[in-house]
């Protein structure tokens, strides 16, 4: 789902650029209403990135209305 996932290089914060990859997935159809994302521990260490990053990346697509989050089941 998400193991081929690339930030962009140009400048910018790297939760603006996760939130932006992730978006592009969804409005592509690549990620479908009712798709679980990896746990944000999981995406973090998949990208080298901080699990705090992963989780304002998140919280920015939620505000978007891209992403609704639910405790882990």
């Amino acid at each position: 789902m998400l193991q081929d996932l690339q930030l962009a290089s140009d400048e910018g914060p790297v939760y603006r650029r996760l939130a932006d990859a992730i978006a592009e997935r969804i409005t592509a159809g690549t990620l479908a209403v009712g798709d679980r994302l990896p746990p944000q521990r999981e995406i973090a260490r998949a990208l080298g990135i901080n699990v705090t990053t992963v989780t304002r990346a998140l919280s920015t697509l939620q505000r978007r209305g891209l992403l609704e989050a639910r405790p882990g089941r």
